[in-house]
């Protein structure tokens, strides 16, 4: 058991304030598990920032301005989100990305946080293992999921159910062991880990949980180009026999 892991859960907002207002609260009963929580907004306008200071999250701002083609193509800003979620932590164990749109159920956090104490580098809530169900999957989304999965499980002899599930915990030494950074870091982050997890022998498992639909606003993820990042992170992986590979021996 690892019972001293000190754990961050990174908020990732941008203009969720209805969606924010339902689960916030939620959440927060189950504070006492984290050591701490953090939000990371990317230029919110509607007062969903200042919602979150009122309930004593601290907010980093993203502070960047990203063109078209960032946005819409390289996902920077998604991105950037992330990584500073991971790097302004003030703990270096384990990091839960959070968003708030409702797609995340808090009530998993239990289970999430039991099995990352129980010595597991990585705990991904599953929306396909067991009876779990997506709401918000479309027939392109969840079929994309299903190919990608199916492949990587294949090429690198993986047994995900969910490879693309945003819902985790994740030990940080993982993003230095896999020479993973801001550089390299891309919207397939869950494939990259996944696949480093699986060439490194490192531990991980899924919990089922369902995801419910988003409740406001619109989905940043674009299936098209989504789906071009996994190609390529899948091949470029496949070719390169050591990427993502930890030299930390077991």
């Amino acid at each position: 058991m690892e019972k001293n892991k000190k754990i961050s859960l990174a908020i990732l907002n941008l203009n969720e304030i209805v969606s924010l207002r339902i689960i916030l609260p939620k959440l927060l009963k189950y504070r006492y598990l984290v050591d701490e929580i953090i939000a990371i907004d990317g230029g919110s306008t509607d007062g969903s920032k200042e919602f979150l200071i009122k309930n004593k999250i601290k907010v980093i701002d993203q502070n960047k301005k990203y063109s078209s083609f960032e946005i819409t193509y390289l996902k920077k800003n998604i991105m950037d989100a992330y990584w500073l979620g991971i790097k302004k932590a003030q703990f270096n164990n384990v990091i839960i990305p959070f968003t708030p749109d409702g797609n995340m159920m808090p009530k998993y956090l239990p289970k999430l946080i039991k099995k990352i104490k129980q010595g597991y580098e990585m705990v991904i809530v599953s929306r396909y293992k067991d009876n779990a169900k997506s709401y918000d999957d479309t027939l392109v989304t969840g079929f994309g999921n299903y190919m990608f999965t199916k492949i990587v499980n294949l090429l690198f002899s993986g047994n995900f159910t969910d490879l693309m599930g945003g819902y985790r915990c994740v030990n940080k030494n993982l993003f230095k062991e896999f020479k993973i950074n801001r550089s390299n870091l891309t919207i397939a982050i869950h494939t990259q880990l996944a696949i480093g997890c699986i060439r490194s022998k490192k531990k991980y498992i899924e919990i089922s949980g369902n995801e419910p639909k988003r409740i406001a606003g619109k989905a940043q993820v674009n299936p098209l180009i989504n789906g071009l990042w996994e190609v390529f992170i899948i091949i470029e992986a496949y070719l390169k026999k050591n990427l993502y590979k930890s030299k930390k021996k077991i």
